[in-house]
C-alpha cells in the first residue's frame, strides 16, 4: 500500500525511490495512527492528519509549493482505503 504525492512521468533515481518508499511507509504509519471512526466528518480530525502529513512532507524536504496538493491528494487516497483500514 503506497500513497501517491504527486502524479508524474518523471523517472526517479534509486535513491529517490527508496526515500519515496520511506515516506509513503511513514504516511501509512501516521495516517492510520490517527483515523477514527469520524474522520472524515470532524475538521479538527482532518486538520490533525493534515499537519501531521506536512510535518513528514517537511522531514523530508519535499518542495513546500507542492506540499498542498500533495496533502489534498493523500487525504483523498486515505478516504478511498480508510473502508479497507477500518474491516
Amino acid at each position: 500500500m503506497t500513497f501517491l504525492l504527486r502524479e508524474t512521468s518523471v523517472v526517479l533515481p534509486r535513491d529517490a525511490l527508496s526515500a519515496c518508499r520511506i515516506i509513503a511507509h511513514e504516511l501509512v504509519t501516521v495516517i492510520k495512527g490517527n483515523v477514527s471512526v469520524d474522520w472524515m466528518h470532524r475538521d479538527s480530525a482532518r486538520a490533525n492528519i493534515r499537519r501531521h502529513v506536512k510535518r513528514l512532507l517537511r522531514k523530508y524536504g519535499y518542495p513546500p509549493d507542492l506540499q498542498d496538493a500533495a496533502v489534498q491528494n493523500v487525504l483523498q487516497q486515505a478516504e478511498a482505503l480508510s473502508a479497507e483500514w477500518a474491516a
